[in-house]
């Protein structure tokens, strides 16, 4: 399958929503996307076109959230043009409910990626699901709406519904109301006037989603790798700072 550079179109979800190609998946631009003043996201992650998607899909905010992980946990989202809650319904992956397009998938935490994963379920067939998303496979899809397909098994013993990615194992997907998209006269997604940012969770809310991703041993060993290479940078980048403060404060002593 033919690549995608940085930041060149990869396909086109339903509703002709672009994905991006993020290069890599060690790629961090650390460039905003934003709709008008309203941040979206980072160019390009998962979580940015998740809330892209769920924007121009459904005229619905996406909150602020640490980890891709994280957006399982949520009970809510928040109508674009006024911020009202809206309630979403998270089934997890097994669920006895059959998951539907035009519904986001999470991945939770594991080894290599602790910060989880976040796309969007275009298709439902009788043995499969279609994804759309960001920051995982970096091909061009040609006219398909969707970066990847994945096997539905259906257990008939307990009547349950699995997505079988073989590479992880999503934890959820999540179902929105239907009719709750407010258009506009024009056709346009309204968003509440001035608004430059989804609604921000409380600390509490974070530290309990991070309590959450962190009850499994794969997740906690993840964690500590993860941490270990944030601190390694941050660290490196203060003694560079304190070193070119102490050569500059010499330059500019007086002789």
């Amino acid at each position: 399958m033919k690549s995608a550079p940085l930041h060149e179109v990869q396909g086109f979800a339903p509703g002709g929503i672009p994905a991006f190609s993020n290069g890599s998946d060690t790629t961090f631009t650390n460039q905003v996307n934003q709709r008008g003043e309203l941040f979206l996201g980072f160019q390009w992650q998962c979580v940015e076109f998740a809330r892209r998607w769920l924007l121009e899909r459904k005229g619905l905010l996406l909150p602020e959230v640490h980890f891709a992980a994280h957006i399982a946990y949520l009970t809510e989202v928040h109508q674009a043009s006024d911020l009202t809650p809206v309630p979403i319904t998270v089934h997890i992956n097994g669920s006895a409910v059959r998951p539907l397009p035009d519904t986001l998938i999470v991945y939770p935490s594991h080894r290599e990626n602790f910060v989880g994963h976040v796309g969007v379920i275009t298709e439902v067939g009788a043995d499969f699901v279609s994804v759309a998303d960001q920051n995982r496979l970096f091909h061009s899809w040609g006219d398909k709406p969707y970066s990847a397909r994945y096997p539905l098994l259906f257990d008939p013993e307990n009547g349950n519904y699995t997505i079988d990615d073989p590479e992880c194992k999503c934890v959820a997907w999540i179902a929105f109301p239907v009719s709750n998209r407010d258009p506009g006269i024009d056709g346009a997604v309204v968003v509440q006037s001035g608004l430059r940012r989804p609604v921000v969770l409380s600390v509490t809310s974070h530290l309990s989603f991070f309590a959450r991703g962190m009850t499994d041993l794969p997740s906690k060993f993840a964690f500590v790798v993860w941490f270990t290479r944030v601190a390694s940078i941050f660290f490196v980048r203060q003694g560079v700072q304190w070193l070119k403060g102490c050569f500059g404060s010499r330059r500019n002593s007086p002789s």
